[in-house]
């Protein structure tokens, strides 16, 4: 016989139990059929990691941008504004933020700055080996820079791992058949010291004076029609 004292745990323990089961089984499915989905070789356009946000203020700085997050970024149209509305955490800089002084090392172990990109877009990404996320993302950066080969737009992936050598950072990128478009590294730590590097991988786009227009926390598939659609609203492709 059960005892009076003992009906109350019981019955909460089941109540609990309901609960969670509620909040978890819609959970366990969308993960089930996402799973099926890339299994069946569907993809959705754009990776994200969950975060609420990116804390924008920016270690060194000479303006104080008026921050808008994303969702009071200038409407675009079509896929343009699908892409936007599929990143969740990205932050448009109105104005565009100014940076100082960011080098970086390039494929030939020689130093680099913005100023090397002066008068064209660049998609600044910022990626570690040790990333699962980053490396899914480096094949769709190498597909974009293809395209844009010769353009208005500069696609640059560069490694925040301060412990590699170019060297290594080459063997690592041939074993996986990554090309140029992530032989740059930061072995000072200055990319993550100069932007707000809170989450990887990141990207900025910057403009042709080398400001930050946008960031994007989370993995996108950045050859994909929507961020095409987007990136062509700044730098058009090549026809």
């Amino acid at each position: 016989m059960i005892k009076r004292a003992t009906i109350l745990p019981i019955c909460l323990s089941f109540f609990a139990g309901a609960i969670l089961a509620g909040y978890f089984s819609p959970r366990m499915e969308s993960a089930l059929r996402t799973g099926i989905s890339a299994a069946q070789g569907e993809r959705p356009a754009v990776k994200t990691v969950n975060i609420l946000k990116i804390d924008t203020p920016f270690t060194k700085t000479t303006t104080s941008p008026n921050v808008v997050m994303g969702t009071e970024a200038p409407a675009m149209p079509g896929d343009a504004g699908a892409f936007l509305r599929s990143v969740s955490a990205h932050v448009y800089y109105d104005p565009p933020h100014e940076i100082e002084n960011l080098t970086f090392q390039g494929p030939q172990g020689e130093t680099l700055s913005l100023a090397d990109y002066e008068g064209r877009y660049v998609l600044l990404n910022a990626w570690a080996t040790w990333c699962g996320y980053c490396l899914q993302e480096l094949p769709s950066l190498q597909r974009l820079r293809d395209r844009y080969k010769g353009g208005g737009l500069e696609v640059v992936a560069v490694s925040v791992d301060t412990a590699e050598s170019i060297a290594s950072l080459d063997r690592f990128l041939k074993n996986r058949g990554i090309g140029d478009v992530a032989r740059y590294y930061d072995d000072r730590g200055d990319v993550q010291f100069t932007l707000p590097v809170n989450v990887l991988p990141v990207s900025f786009l910057l403009d042709p004076q080398g400001r930050v227009v946008y960031s994007f926390g989370g993995a996108a598939v950045w050859d994909s029609a929507p961020a095409l659609a987007f990136l062509g609203q700044y730098a058009p492709l090549n026809q």
